[in-house]
């Protein structure tokens, strides 16, 4: 059903005026920042018009809300996407640039949450968002490559290959998914260092610069009839009932209306002095911030002896390592915490993890090292659904994003468009809110209880 509004706070004439301005939000320095166009591009809807109604309201400008956009745009709804700073501003744009198939919860948790045949079903869902992304890259409409191909994950438990080996070939069975065994030696053959044992192979894995793909398919948004505007954070939602429209109101008092309102901000939103008002109830709740770390390295004349494989890497501790070869670089991140290390700590804290791993990488040195915040729900699956009538949300993706949003923006898309069912997949894991004002120094307990754990479980790195 249509929401209809009571009223606008301005006139037509003010709503579809042309938003020109410079921008007031900078991106992070990061490795992504320094290697794109975004810190030099005009600001996306700045030659726009502002209409006075739209189909769908999306609120966040990371993977999450442009994977809406874009979905919805190709199905011929009238989108505005408001992104309070900048277009893959937040861990969207930060991050190791790892896509590969499933989610935060393992995949061997997911089955035993929800049985064999749901859990192929929703892992299917992010092999043909794989495959989505890959066909993205492939055209030249994106300034955007695959940079790595696959992506280990080494153990640094002592563990049964024989176990592991036969882990992997029922995932194989019950997912699909593209998964080999490699042995010790292998694992060795491709990441030279003792603190690695047998490993898992992704051959569908791959890397990418996270924040040109956003670039990318903001355009591709664009071009579609998706209206995006940056440096606009909203102030206020209205209009929520049965039979009425949403009225958004920005900062400077613009309004617009829209059917449906799309939720996919994340962590970020929490402390945004407007997002953070503006989040659902029950997200603010259930979210939980959880900060890590990345790097990227100068060159060192060991590091190709060190790494020969082109893959990414990763490790199976709860505050894995994550890494890949960029050129003669490494860029590489890791820990997990709720709390941000001090800047002037920070790249000592992540060489000192790097030489754990590889010691004989000794004497290299950083060129710049960042964090970034992700959203994590307690039972770390995304919450891709309906929050109330016309209202929805794709968010909490837990460090797994890059694939997964573009399932969160399908099925939203998908159901608003055709009332297409397929977004109850995702029903079993609602948001449980356990977060608000404790979820900071509860991460934080958390993260060192699983350190110990890893500890006493024998790892060969400290967390």
């Amino acid at each position: 059903m249509l929401r209809r509004l009571s009223h606008f706070n301005n006139s037509a004439a003010v709503l579809t005026s042309v938003i020109s301005r410079s921008y007031t939000s900078k991106y992070v320095d990061t490795y992504y920042a320094r290697t794109s166009s975004a810190p030099d591009r005009h600001a996306f809807g700045s030659h726009v018009q502002l209409n006075d109604s739209y189909d769908i309201c999306v609120l966040g400008g990371g993977l999450a809300g442009l994977n809406v956009a874009y979905e919805c745009a190709q199905k011929g709804l009238r989108v505005a996407l408001f992104e309070a700073k900048r277009v893959g501003w937040g861990a969207s744009g930060r991050n190791g640039g790892f896509v590969h198939a499933g989610y935060s919860l393992s995949d061997a948790s997911l089955i035993s949450a929800v049985g064999d045949v749901h859990a192929r079903e929703l892992y299917s869902l992010t092999v043909d968002s794989l495959a989505d992304i890959r066909k993205h890259l492939a055209s030249d409409e994106f300034d955007c490559t695959v940079e790595q191909e696959g992506m280990l994950t080494a153990t640094v438990f002592p563990k049964s290959q024989a176990a592991i080996q036969e882990e992997v070939g029922e995932l194989v069975d019950i997912l699909g998914a593209s998964l080999s065994f490699l042995d010790a030696e292998t694992v060795n053959s491709k990441c030279r260092t003792d603190a690695y044992g047998c490993g898992v192979l992704d051959k569908s894995a791959f890397g990418f610069h996270p924040l040109k793909y956003c670039l990318a398919l903001a355009d591709k948004a664009q071009g579609l009839g998706a209206h995006i505007f940056e440096d606009c954070p909203i102030s206020r939602i209205e209009g929520k009932g049965a039979g009425r429209r949403f009225s958004v109101e920005l900062v400077d008092s613009r309004s617009i209306s829209a059917e449906h309102v799309v939720h996919c901000g994340s962590a970020y939103s929490h402390d945004h002095p407007t997002a953070g008002s503006l989040m659902h109830s029950m997200l603010k709740m259930a979210a939980l911030p959880v900060m890590t770390y990345v790097m990227i390295t100068n060159p060192h004349p060991q590091l190709e002896n060190a790494l020969p494989a082109n893959h990414c890497f990763t490790d199976d501790r709860f505050a894995c390592a994550y890494y890949r070869k960029i050129g003669g670089q490494l860029l590489y991140g890791g820990r997990v915490d709720a709390f941000e290390v001090s800047a002037d700590r920070l790249q000592q804290v992540m060489l000192d993890d790097l030489l754990q791993t590889f010691p004989q990488l000794r004497g290299i040195s950083v060129d710049v090292a960042w964090s970034g915040t992700m959203g994590y729900f307690t039972h770390k699956m995304p919450f891709i659904g309906r929050l109330s009538e016309n209202e929805w949300a794709s968010t909490g993706f837990g460090g797994h994003g890059m694939c997964t949003t573009s399932v969160g923006g399908k099925l939203i898309a998908s159901a608003i468009a055709e009332g297409n069912e397929r977004i109850e997949l995702f029903k079993t894991f609602f948001p449980i809110p356990v977060g608000g004002k404790f979820a900071r120094p509860a991460i934080h307990f958390m993260y060192n209880w699983y350190k110990a754990r890893d500890r006493l479980q024998g790892s060969r790195l400290r967390s």
